[in-house]
Order: C-alpha cells, then structure tokens, then sequence
C-alpha cells in the first residue's frame, strides 16, 4: 500500500472523524443492514469471541485452576449480559469491522478518514465492536490514567457515532464488556493461532500472568452493571 497520509489528527479532531470512518465504511445507517448477498464471514458471536478462545485458555491453564475459574467467570458473565441485553438483529447485530482498535484507520490529505483491514470482519453485535476500539489504546495499562484516557477516547468516539446512529442504553452497557471480551478473544487467539508457527514454548506462566493482572485488576474494579 502506498502511503499517501498524514498524521491522524489530535484526540480533539477524532470525535467525528473516527466514529464517521466506521460509519462511511458501510455507507448510509442500515446501507449494510439492506445488502441482497449474504456476508459469508464467520459471526462474531459468543462462539467466535468466547468459547473457542476459552477452550485454548483452559488448555494452557489447566495447573492454574484459580485463575482460569477467574477468567471463566468474565465470561460467563459477559455472555450473560450481552445475549440477555442485545438481540441478534439489525440495527443491534450486523457487519462489524471487528478489529477497529483506531491504527485500521488512515486520514489522507484532508483528514478525510479511511477504514481498511477487514480480515477480522463478521456479522456480530455492534456495541462490542466499539468496545474494541474502548479497549485498544494502551490495551495492558491497568493504571487508573490509562483507564481515564480510554474513557475519554470512548466519549469522543461516540459523539460522532452518535451523530449518524443512536446507541442505546443495553449497548452502553454491552460497550462496557468489550474490554474483557477482547482480551479473552486475544489470548485465546494468539495461543490458536500464533503456536502453529512458533510453538508453544513462549506461553509459559510469564505469558499468564500478564494477562492475569489485567484480568485481575478488571475483576478488582468491579464490573459495570447491565
């Protein structure tokens, strides 16, 4: 790819510019909702983000029953939430980017945005993708900084979003899981995915106790009610 852009302009000019990236991706609001072809992608669903991943978590954590029964909790508690909140319909359920962590995103001259890299794309619920991109910026940060910046990013996303498409109250709520069902999608992916190339000699107690601090320190914080 030949980079003709510029730098992304400062967190100030992204309220709009990012949320309507995402939104111009798919054309006017239900443009994608409308399509006569099927999406043949897998759905990102509670399959897809949960359990296969958990299955490969289990694998690997199997001395470390503690932690692991930690982690299963998340999860149940997350699919709890987010099926009991969110039907799997249009507008709620659709295409999604399904990696859009804001570095999927170029501003060419103009900072007219463009989003690209759709590998991970499926039909899933909406709200979980923003909450990729709530999750993304500094992603292992569990300092109360951090947090407030991702927060922050969160609150101009939505703005612009919220200028072409409402979110509700549920997909708030749900919005708010997309951290804890993001970093158990990544693990999970990385030890599918990333061990057929190098092996597993890398996912050692080191490898989980990274992620158990920050499965830790959500856990800590208390989870946002749904």
């Amino acid at each position: 790819m030949v980079d003709h852009g510029v730098a992304p302009p400062p967190l100030r000019d992204t309220r709009s510019s990012v949320s309507c990236s995402f939104v111009a991706c798919w054309g006017p609001p239900g443009c994608a909702d409308k399509r006569r072809a099927p999406y043949r992608r897998a759905h990102l669903d509670v399959e897809r983000l949960l359990h296969e991943n958990l299955r490969a978590i289990e694998a690997l954590m199997a001395h470390r029953p503690d932690d692991l029964a930690l982690i299963r909790g998340i999860a149940d508690a997350c699919e709890e939430c987010v099926t009991r909140l969110l039907p799997r319909t249009p507008p709620e359920y659709g295409v999604c980017h399904g990696d859009l962590h804001g570095g999927d995103v170029r501003f060419p001259k103009g900072h007219t945005p463009v989003l690209f890299d759709f590998d991970s794309s499926g039909c899933g619920w909406r709200a979980l993708d923003i909450g990729v991109f709530l999750a993304s910026h500094d992603w292992m940060d569990c300092t109360p900084a951090a947090e407030a910046n991702r927060q922050q990013r969160l609150a101009a996303f939505l703005e612009g979003y919220s200028t072409t498409r409402t979110v509700s109250d549920s997909e708030l709520a749900v919005v708010r899981l997309g951290p804890p069902v993001r970093h158990i999608f990544l693990m999970g992916h990385v030890l599918l995915y990333t061990s057929r190339h190098e092996g597993f000699h890398w996912a050692n107690d080191d490898f989980i106790g990274w992620h158990m601090k920050w499965f830790r320190a959500w856990a800590d914080r208390g989870r946002p009610e749904g």
